[in-house]
Order: C-alpha cells, then structure tokens, then sequence
C-alpha cells in the first residue's frame, strides 16, 4: 500500500469518526453564550440582545437537526439561565484574577 492511499484512508475513517460523534453530541448552553459573545464585534452587548441572539442561535442549531441540552429547550428560562452563566463566568474570573498564584513549593 502507498502512502498516499495510506492518507486517503486515514482521513476517510477520521472524517468518518468525526461525523459520528457529531451526530450524537448535544449543544451545551455555555456554548452558545460564549459563541455570542466570542463573535460579538465591539466590546459589549445589551442582556437583552444577548439573549435574543441566543434564541436566534438556538432556533438555528435545532433546524438543522443539531440537539441542544435541556436546560434551555424553554425559552421561558433562557433569560434567568444565560444571566447565571454569565455571571458565573465573571465572578471566576474576579477570583481568579484576585487569587495569588500558588507557589510550586509550597504543599
């Protein structure tokens, strides 16, 4: 067998695997808000444009057949929900940023 039929068949069984595991993955919430807000121009957004665009975002991935966690299938708890991740997300953050970093010596 050549390397090149080596590569043709390697990436065919990976492409393969790839599209499996897509069709069986779910959407999490905290992914949608972070694609929101990573694709986001500028440097803030309104909660309520958020949260609009997460509807949107969600309404797309559910047409074209993807699946998203139930935490968020109501859109009635959308707003309560993308508001404590973001929160949460914030509030790591501060922590993070105010903890002193840990010394490799000290046990």
């Amino acid at each position: 067998m050549t390397n090149t039929a080596r590569k043709y068949i390697s990436n065919a069984i990976g492409y393969r695997v790839l599209y499996d595991i897509n069709q069986v993955s779910t959407i999490l919430p905290t992914a949608l808000v972070g694609a929101i807000l990573f694709t986001q121009y500028g440097r803030g957004i309104r909660d309520s444009e958020l949260i609009s665009k997460i509807k949107w975002l969600r309404r797309q991935v559910i047409l074209r057949g993807g699946r998203v966690q139930m935490a968020i299938a109501q859109e009635e708890g959308l707003p309560d929900y993308v508001m404590a991740v973001v929160n949460q997300v914030l509030y790591h953050r501060v922590c993070v940023l105010t903890r002193p970093p840990r010394s490799l010596f000290s046990l």
